[in-house]
């Protein structure tokens, strides 16, 4: 939700006709949007702000008192409070230390269950919010990444902004198609995390009694008179012998001055030719720039391989936006003229647009396809979460069917932990027969006083 729009009236008295058409074709009902008493605003606390505030702090600043929001754990950071709030003159907004979010949204990215070390990709980041959120879950110390993708540079440029303005210290954004973006995860940033880490070695003893030490491994024997030569070592069938080599090879230098060689290591055994039960090398293949990357994520190679699929995936998918009801109070005050429809001829390319600049086959062609390719990118095990800010059935509970039936064998739906507690709309039970839909979640202002969002918890429990 955007800190500086907060749904104040009842919207349905002002709809337009073509939205209410929308709404007609769709099944919904009017009454989501008859909202008796203005939405909270909600802001959540960044954990990774110095120093942090605290609350009675906040709350004079912001002019208002600060409720918790009771249904989620205390240490999520989420506060409700007046819809009149203005946050953005808030000194502690300025100052990085609190963020405008609406709590669904904030739900959406709990249900990935981030770890410290999970490389995570949002394939529709904008604006960004989440991809703070997700970068605030991994922590200052954390050894994992967070990967932006949208289609649109304007947004993407929003986005840089965010992680700009919040210090986000590994992540990187790409302009690109999400349902064919193919860059897997970050390959070096353990060992970038672990050599900043690693305090400075101690310099070498000039001692006597450490001659021969080496620090990369155990060294041949040699004295002030012997010359440099390489050791023997162990070698595989398809090696040359050192001591015997071919006759194309170029005589090997020697020198008389003392020196210290590590003894050469036994050959991995997936470095022989021979072996046929060694997985492929990571493959190298055109490095696609990103619009943003933090220092410790710029040199990435972007290998591709199966070792460097995602932990989690978001998608946040381009939807029509009815359920977004600080989308609808904009259009509200700024007039209803601008509400873009679904049109084949319509190439605006703006997904806070409501309805959507897409037709409805075309939308959920999309929405089909940035599933359908964040699970590509998954590993085995990881979670993929599924979201969207409309009630309509086509872009929830039917996506979710499908890419159920594609995939069957390979994917799960889960209960997103704590779920029994939030206070969530009525289930679709035209689809209460599919596995596992049980498990979705629909939030909406009259069930739980925060704009709609529809959620979806998957496990990829197989290579697919």
């Amino acid at each position: 939700m955007d800190e500086e729009v907060s749904p104040t009236l009842s919207l349905s008295d002002n709809f337009p006709e073509p939205f209410l058409a929308f709404l007609r074709s769709n099944s919904l009902s009017l009454s989501e949007y008859a909202l008796t008493s203005p939405l909270p605003r909600y802001i959540r606390l960044n954990p990774r702000s110095t120093p942090r505030i605290d609350i009675p702090t906040l709350a004079l600043q912001l002019g208002t008192p600060l409720t918790p929001v009771a249904w989620l754990p205390p240490t999520s950071g989420f506060y409700a409070l007046a819809a009149s709030t203005r946050i953005a003159t808030c000194p502690a907004y300025k100052q990085r230390q609190i963020y405008g979010v609406d709590v669904a949204s904030g739900v959406a990215v709990l249900a990935l269950d981030v770890q410290p070390g999970d490389h995570v990709l949002d394939l529709c980041c904008a604006p960004g919010m989440k991809l703070c959120h997700v970068a605030d879950l991994q922590g200052e110390e954390g050894t994992g990444s967070v990967t932006g993708v949208d289609v649109n540079p304007e947004r993407i440029a929003v986005c840089r902004n965010m992680l700009k303005k919040y210090r986000v210290q590994r992540g990187r954004l790409f302009v690109a198609d999400g349902t064919t973006f193919d860059v897997h995860a970050p390959s070096e940033l353990d060992h970038r995390m672990a050599l900043r880490s690693t305090p400075p070695t101690e310099p070498q003893s000039t001692d006597p009694s450490s001659a021969g030490q080496h620090p990369d491994g155990p060294l041949s024997t040699i004295t002030a008179n012997d010359k440099c030569s390489k050791p023997e070592a162990t070698l595989s069938p398809s090696t040359t012998s050192p001591t015997h080599p071919s006759p194309h090879s170029e005589p090997e230098t020697t020198t008389t001055a003392p020196c210290t060689i590590p003894a050469a290591s036994p050959p991995h055994p997936c470095s022989s030719s021979s072996s046929s039960s060694c997985p492929s090398p990571p493959r190298k293949k055109p490095k696609l720039k990103p619009f943003h990357a933090t220092r410790l994520l710029r040199t990435d190679p972007q290998l591709s391989h199966p070792a460097h699929l995602y932990d989690k995936v978001l998608v946040d998918a381009e939807c029509t936006h009815d359920g977004s009801i600080a989308h609808l109070v904009k259009y509200d005050r700024a007039g209803w003229a601008n509400l873009v429809l679904p049109n084949k001829n319509n190439n605006n390319n703006n997904n806070n647009n409501v309805l959507s600049h897409l037709d409805p086959a075309q939308l959920w062609t999309l929405q089909r396809g940035l599933l359908a390719n964040g699970f590509r990118l998954l590993k085995p095990g990881g979670i993929l979460v599924y979201a969207t800010c409309s009630f309509t059935v086509r872009q929830n509970e039917a996506v979710v069917a499908d890419f159920l039936n594609a995939n069957e064998g390979n994917v799960v739906v889960e209960h997103v932990p704590g779920a029994h507690a939030f206070p969530l709309a009525k289930r679709v039970e035209m689809y209460d027969g599919v596995q596992g839909m049980q498990h979705v979640l629909r939030f909406s202002p009259t069930a739980s006083n925060t704009s709609g969002l529809f959620i979806a918890r998957f496990r990829k429990t197989a290579a697919a």
